[in-house]
């Protein structure tokens, strides 16, 4: 009996047993094991939903909550991601570098426009800023910015290495935020000012050499007229002679102004061209003809070789003759003293019509050359003002062409004379 009881108890536990495995592993033990793998996931940084497997059990409510966690994480993590692609879409596309640094000026994150903007070969993220820039003024106005947690304006001239001789200026903003109170960084904004203060450097430039050109004749004609005043116009050969000069340099004065109103009306694009089909030949032969008497004072030789297929393009017929009587005349100042010689060629090519104006006199030295197109800008300075130049006028020719949507250039070498070639497009 005894035996029978033990055996029925045994087979019961049996059969207890098998049918509580299956019940206990999907209620407790597979719950527990998806709950943890999906755990794992999410602290992995994959938000993928578990599997709706969990239907019952001590783990379904905890399974829904962990699946609205991990929807949750999940929008968050599209938000950082869509945030951070906007960002980097807004630092890309911005034209000032901007860079993030800590307290300790080490730099986190740059824009690409920084990078180019210094040249650098990588980005300088992991580098400091002395390391970065080497510049002491950044590194301080940066600390300033911490110290005083107000935004801090500086400018700063470094080089780079595409550019070593040429310093770039920068307007640089530094703000700082912080995340505690002990915890902060700051972001620094470069603005590239360089054209700014070479404009500026341009116009203070431009200011002296007027009140310069201006200054010579007025002090000619001031002195002239005091000694009229004192020599009481007795000596009337003398004052003949102290009116010519005077005449002679209100002359140059009133040429100078005509010639920088016409600059600055070229300039602000305020002198409107009158662009109709012009005969580029006929002016020319116009202004060789009304300039005969200089060119046969100076003895030169004027050879014009001009195709038909270059004479006519829409043109502005007034420019154009002061582009040809400043070219003529530049010949003749500039040309050989002896047997001067000024060769003008004209041909179409690629849609473009060609002008070469060549003398045979001392050519421009090379220094010179990059400078010949300035306002005011002199190779031979005495002989030009000597000779009634202003120093304008192949900055003249220069924006007339442009405005005619063509370019000229210089050809020259020492003893060889100088060539200017002008291009115009033939519609």
């Amino acid at each position: 009996m005894s035996t029978l009881i033990h055996i029925l108890i045994e087979y019961w536990l049996t059969l207890a047993a098998v049918v509580a495995a299956p019940l206990l592993y999907f209620t407790l033990l597979r719950p527990l094991w998806i709950l943890r793998r999906t755990v794992k996931r999410y602290a992995q940084g994959d938000f993928t939903p578990p599997p709706r497997e969990i239907h019952y059990g001590i783990f379904r409510p905890t399974m829904r909550h962990v699946r609205s966690i991990g929807a949750q994480l999940e929008r968050f993590d599209a938000q950082i991601t869509a945030e951070g692609f906007s960002l980097r879409a807004i630092l890309a596309s911005m034209i000032e570098g901007v860079m993030i640094v800590d307290y300790a000026q080490n730099i986190h994150l740059v824009n690409d426009t920084l990078v180019r903007m210094f040249d650098f070969p990588r980005s300088p993220a992991g580098k400091t800023v002395a390391e970065a820039f080497a510049n002491e003024a950044l590194c301080a106005a940066i600390a300033e910015t911490f110290e005083k947690t107000t935004p801090t304006r500086i400018e700063i001239a470094l080089e780079n290495s595409r550019e070593k001789n040429r310093r770039r200026h920068y307007e640089v903003h530094a703000s700082a935020f912080f995340s505690d109170p002990n915890v902060g960084d700051a972001v620094v904004v470069f603005h590239d000012i360089t054209t700014i203060h070479e404009l500026e450097a341009v116009r203070r430039e431009f200011i002296s050499n007027v009140s310069h050109e201006f200054r010579t004749p007025l002090t000619i004609i001031n002195g002239y007229i005091e000694t009229l005043i004192e020599d009481d116009l007795e000596d009337r050969d003398h004052a003949l002679k102290a009116l010519a000069t005077m005449r002679k340099n209100a002359l140059r004065i009133e040429t100078l102004m005509e010639d920088i109103l016409i600059i600055s009306r070229l300039e602000n694009r305020t002198q409107r061209l009158d662009l109709r089909p012009t005969n580029l030949r006929q002016i020319f032969d116009e202004v060789a003809a009304r300039l005969a008497p200089a060119i046969a004072e100076r003895h030169a030789l004027l050879e014009i070789d001009w195709h038909t297929a270059a004479e006519t393009l829409p043109a502005d017929e007034r420019r154009m003759e002061q582009v040809f009587a400043n070219l003529i005349e530049n010949a003749l100042r500039y040309g050989a003293t002896d047997n001067a010689k000024i060769t003008v060629k004209a041909h179409v090519e690629a849609d473009k019509i060609h002008i070469f104006f060549s003398d045979n006199g001392e050519g421009i030295p090379l220094a010179d050359q990059p400078h010949i197109f300035e306002r005011f800008y002199r190779v031979h300075k005495d002989r030009s003002r000597n000779a009634g130049g202003t120093g304008l006028g192949l900055s003249i020719i220069k924006h007339i062409i442009q405005a005619h949507g063509g370019t000229i250039t210089l050809e020259s070498a020492p003893t060889k004379g100088a060539t200017f070639l002008i291009q115009l497009p033939v519609s």
